[in-house]
């Protein structure tokens, strides 16, 4: 049994598959170890901030309590919306975490979760950011000095290609295999002259394996802690933040940032 306040996930690369850790009241422990077995999380009532780690009723955008939502540079609208980050004009929640986020080299890429995808992300967060979206592919189309740019270059984008994640789509199966390259010469087509600069393709599709031993015939709900107080079932697999259990329902682990719970087997 292991005791401890839920986090994201985290995640490495090896040339098999994505190795998951967690960390539960300071122990880390891999969730991969679990995949076959029946496994109870219960719900212990007790919500903390992942930032301040004050006890708290409710929190906001995975794991911070309200002040911290509305006051930390990792809540800023921006996160959402990298085309609002006014970093490179000296406006930020904190110029300090922006020099060292906003201001970095950030990539606009394609990528499968069901169907093609746009997103930006800083060059430290490659391949993670994939990882915890569940793509089974993706490729770099743009390469930008900042997260402003990079979010200009999407949101003109996003008129071709969606910026979301369906998860129930991405969740059903090891998706088809989409040509990201074939769908980068079409974003190439697409985007506007002043843009063209930032555009490259130095970059091939870098394809992710998950650990995830069968596909549920059907997705059938997320489950919520809050709501339920225990989530149970055979684990199955791990794709994104979400743990898969063999009757179809599924759990979001970055979700339930702060949550603290009991998981036994």
């Amino acid at each position: 049994m292991y005791k401890g306040i839920l986090n994201k996930m985290r995640a490495v690369e090896t040339d098999s598959s994505i190795n998951y850790s967690l960390d539960l009241g300071g122990e880390i422990v891999s969730p991969n170890d679990w995949i076959g077995k029946n496994i109870t999380i219960d719900f212990l009532d007790e919500i903390y901030c992942c930032k301040c780690h004050k006890k708290v009723k409710q929190v906001y955008m995975s794991g911070y309590c309200y002040s911290c939502y509305k006051n930390s540079p990792e809540t800023d609208e921006n996160i959402f919306k990298p085309e609002l980050d006014m970093a490179h004009l000296g406006i930020s929640r904190d110029m300090n975490w922006a020099k060292e986020v906003s201001l970095k080299k950030h990539f606009v890429y394609l990528a499968n979760t069901g169907e093609v995808k746009v997103g930006v992300t800083r060059e430290a967060n490659i391949p993670s950011r994939w990882i915890n979206q569940g793509a089974d592919s993706a490729i770099i189309i743009a390469e930008a000095p900042n997260r402003h740019i990079a979010g200009c270059i999407e949101v003109y984008l996003k008129k071709f290609f969606s910026d979301k994640t369906k998860w129930k789509k991405m969740l059903s199966s090891s998706n088809e295999d989409i040509n990201l390259e074939e769908q980068r010469n079409i974003a190439f087509s697409k985007i506007h002259p002043v843009l063209k600069n930032f555009l490259t393709d130095e970059f091939k599709t870098k394809y992710l394996n998950f650990p995830v031993s069968i596909y549920p015939e059907h997705i059938l709900q997320t489950q919520k802690l809050k709501k339920n107080k225990s989530i149970k079932g055979k684990l199955i697999g791990i794709k994104g933040q979400y743990f898969i259990f063999e009757s179809g329902d599924v759990m979001n682990i970055s979700s339930h940032a702060g949550f603290l719970v009991n998981i036994s087997f």
